[in-house]
């Protein structure tokens, strides 16, 4: 048996064990490398097996961290960030990226209904799960329909408390596509994952009334999250 394997068969038992618990840092490189009296290079194998095999996540310039458990995301007509985590016991937060205010293309006329010069709201964000990032989101919003809308989540960092300071107090999921991608670069950079690693892509329509008032996409780290699609009473 490789060395590196030896190593990696102890510290996934040590895992399982509870020695090192979901959501902590692993000792550094240095620190393993030194208890198992290999090199660097040995013990990077050994990490690398343990990341592979789901142990562990490895975020840049950061370390190794025991792998959680996967937080169930439920897609139904009244999916919601922030509920959906606290309803899995999790601390929700977002990160803005972007703010931007700027003409529609067709895709995005054709979806929210909107006239032929109309402009649209971009955000762009993370979402993260007790400080966590677990997605990246891009959300579109008729500028017509909710003039004010960048204003008031700039002041709340919350969709749903802007969208209500619009008028919108209510708004439903009419739609959703689900597919897969491979992190890129950037992306693995937001989401702390691997190039490549898998995400799980939602392109969604939330509408109010009947009237678009969202269109978005969503990358979940695929290892992170447990997609359920359902009615609020199911699971």
């Amino acid at each position: 048996m490789a060395l590196w394997h030896s190593i990696y068969e102890q510290l996934s038992a040590e895992i399982g064990r509870g020695h090192y618990r979901p959501g902590e840092k692993l000792p550094t490189e240095k620190e393993l490398a030194k208890r198992f009296g290999v090199n660097r290079n040995t013990l990077r194998h050994a990490l690398k097996a343990l990341q592979d095999a789901g142990f562990v996540i490895s975020k840049r310039g950061l370390g190794s961290f025991v792998s959680t458990k996967p937080v169930k995301y439920r897609i139904n007509k009244n999916t919601r960030f922030s509920r959906n985590l606290a309803d899995a016991d999790q601390q929700s937060s977002i990160k803005i990226l972007r703010l931007e205010t700027r003409h529609a293309d067709l895709r995005e006329k054709a979806i929210l209904q909107l006239p032929r010069d109309a402009q649209v709201h971009v955000v762009e964000g993370i979402g993260y799960s007790n400080n966590v990032p677990i997605l990246h989101f891009t959300s579109i919003f008729p500028t017509e329909r909710l003039p004010d809308f960048l204003t008031h989540l700039q002041r709340t960092n919350s969709i749903t408390t802007a969208l209500a300071a619009c008028g919108v107090a209510e708004y439903e999921r009419a739609q959703t596509e689900i597919t897969a991608i491979l992190a890129g670069a950037n992306l693995s950079t937001y989401l702390n994952c691997q190039i490549g690693a898998p995400l799980i892509r939602t392109k969604s329509l939330n509408t109010s009334n009947g009237s678009p008032v969202e269109y978005g996409t969503s990358l979940f780290v695929a290892s992170l999250i447990a997609l359920t699609v359902g009615e609020d009473n199911a699971l």
